[in-house]
């Protein structure tokens, strides 16, 4: 039980506390990542709890196709790996008064952190990501911190695709295509095996 508690204060810790910042604010400034090696054990695949939500990532060679969520956007997130870097495109779509859905672009950056918390036989790795993203064709000035969860972390997310009658004026459809699901899934609605892989996941919600 202490290291569960233990577990989930470094988990805030490291998506708040850690880089000091909330996801709104912003860092000023050229480069913020490094580039180097993938930490010993990293993978980006895999779950994570971000500042934006539940991300999930899924990796095919160098290519990463991902999903995030929380209760007022759904997102997707594609990209390529260098090393312990990962540069994608995101797109978003924003839950709307009156039923429409607004979409919006952009770029991120994703470093790949292994950080060891303890000392001797109490040493803990945790894996997280060090985040910037901007809007497309705007400075990456703004921090998008992920930390990772155990690899017992089920992914559960659904691709969204909004109703061409949602979408907001000026907005485009196509930014939907390439998606496996046909229908748009609603948040509310999920299964009661839906319902039992959530709670199993918050019961193995300690980090990776």
């Amino acid at each position: 039980m202490m290291k569960r508690i233990l577990r989930l204060i470094v988990l805030t810790a490291m998506i708040g506390a850690v880089t000091g910042c909330g996801a709104s604010q912003s860092q000023q400034g050229g480069k913020k990542w490094t580039e180097g090696p993938m930490p010993a054990g990293g993978n980006f695949d895999g779950v994570y709890q971000s500042d934006f939500g539940r991300l999930e990532l899924n990796v095919t060679g160098d290519r990463v196709v991902g999903l995030y969520e929380n209760d007022m956007y759904n997102g997707r997130i594609e990209g390529e790996i260098d090393d312990n870097i990962l540069e994608f495109n995101w797109t978003q779509w924003n839950q709307e008064m009156r039923g429409k859905v607004r979409e919006t672009k952009g770029e991120g950056v994703f470093q790949y952190v292994v950080e060891s918390v303890g000392v001797g036989a109490s040493t803990s790795e945790y894996h997280r990501l060090e985040g910037w993203w901007g809007y497309t064709g705007k400075p990456l000035s703004n921090r998008w911190n992920a930390a990772k969860l155990s690899h017992r972390a089920k992914k559960k997310l659904k691709p969204f695709i909004p109703e061409p009658n949602e979408m907001q004026a000026g907005d485009s459809y196509e930014a939907a295509e390439g998606f496996t699901e046909t229908s748009t899934p609603s948040m509310s609605d999920e299964s009661d095996d839906e319902d039992e892989d959530e709670d199993e996941d918050v019961d193995n919600s300690d980090l990776f």
